[in-house]
């Protein structure tokens, strides 16, 4: 039977295109990400919003009191109402330091869940080919009120997970070069790439726009907030997989995560068992996940230690996989800041942070960090948005 859903496709994905994330960048990840959480919990807070972790950041804190140790990301989880309410309020406190993406406001966003990303970073994944602000982030996903009538609540149901598919089909077709590249490398994954390219053809007649935005307000359409179920349409098991009492995952206990104290769900037992099954075991290498990564991988300079940049090929014309390197801070002659007026872009890159210049990398070039090459050929990306390569 043709599974068409690729969430967790995409998290054991084997390529020649993704960067290798060692031990050491993986510490430095969780680094930076440790920082994110603390603004976002800063302003649940001061504004008291309710928030809860999410996943295997929930796992994390039960079994490892912190990262599961080899994770690279973290996930919160908000109801609708405390998320209307948590968008504005950071975007307030902290809109000069991240990018806020969501699916009502976002261009060319295509989730359904919204994303904080640190500026000053570069954090690629699969769904950053077209956009120049992808810091590294935390995912906040929605738990969605839905109906206590059994025939509302199926018809929402039904609408989230067809809209959903329909919405990750137009991404496909958007996407459809990189795609079919990483196909190559997983044949197993050829048949249900092919047949999502395809049904996304059928549904560009709408934007990528037009079907996030749709989806999302469809996923909203119970407005209930004291309904006895939730449902997170855009989790790994969509809707059905993940519809839970109210009470159980909106309800928070204090749990440790990395030395602070966190809000996870109150009934985090029944969650992690519905999620993971015999969750305290830990799982074989060979089934551990790891979320894919493409291109050079950027940390700031003031999140210590954090400064990479990765030494291989763009996505879809490379061959060998992407190593990412440490820049090594020994004292060698730094690359001074450029003169004269500003470029058009303004993003952070390791020129004007006064990286260090690594004999075994090119120094990439000024261009936004989705267009930035290191060594190989570039990205296939529309003539308007060639990247500039350096000498």
């Amino acid at each position: 039977m043709l599974h068409l859903s690729t969430m967790d496709a995409f998290k054991n994905l084997k390529s020649g295109d993704l960067t290798v994330v060692d031990d050491e960048m993986l510490k430095n990840i969780q680094r930076v990400l440790l920082g994110i959480l603390d603004d976002i919990v800063a302003v649940c807070e001061k504004y008291g919003i309710v928030y809860t972790l999410g996943g295997g950041s929930v796992l994390g804190a039960v079994r490892h009191r912190g990262f599961i140790p080899w994770d690279d990301d973290i996930d919160i989880n908000f109801s609708r109402r405390e998320y209307e309410r948590f968008i504005p309020a950071f975007q307030e406190e902290f809109g000069e330091k991240y990018w806020i993406h969501t699916p009502e406001n976002t261009d060319n966003y295509g989730l359904l869940f919204a994303r904080v990303r640190l500026k000053g970073t570069v954090l690629k994944t699969r769904d950053d080919f077209w956009t120049e602000e992808c810091g590294a982030f935390i995912d906040l996903f929605i738990l969605e009120n839905t109906f206590d009538n059994a025939a509302l609540r199926w018809l929402h149901g039904m609408g989230c997970q067809v809209l959903g598919l329909l919405l990750s089909c137009r991404k496909f077709y958007r996407d459809r070069k990189y795609m079919m590249a990483l196909a190559r490398n997983n044949p197993a994954l050829m048949p249900a790439f092919r047949v999502k390219i395809a049904l996304g053809f059928f549904t560009a007649l709408g934007s990528v726009n037009f079907w996030t935005r749709l989806a999302n307000r469809w996923s909203a359409l119970c407005k209930d907030d004291n309904s006895v179920l939730v449902a997170t349409p855009a989790g790994r098991k969509k809707f059905w997989g993940e519809l839970y009492r109210r009470s159980d995952m909106l309800e928070a206990v204090k749990m440790e995560f990395e030395g602070r104290k966190v809000n996870c769900p109150r009934n985090y037992e029944m969650y992690l068992t519905h999620m993971y099954g015999d969750y305290m075991t830990i799982p074989p290498e060979e089934d551990r996940e790891r979320h894919p990564f493409f291109g050079e991988i950027l940390l700031r300079k003031d999140s210590p230690p954090a400064r990479f940049m990765a030494a291989g090929r763009p996505p879809a014309r490379s061959g060998k996989r992407t190593t990412a390197r440490w820049i090594s801070s020994t004292p060698e002659p730094a690359i001074p800041a450029p003169s004269g007026p500003p470029r058009p872009y303004a993003y952070p890159t390791a020129r004007n942070l006064g990286w260090i210049r690594s004999s075994s990398v090119r120094v990439i070039s000024m261009a936004p960090p989705s267009l930035r090459v290191t060594t190989g050929h570039p990205p296939s990306l529309p003539e308007t948005r060639r990247p500039v390569r350096t000498s």
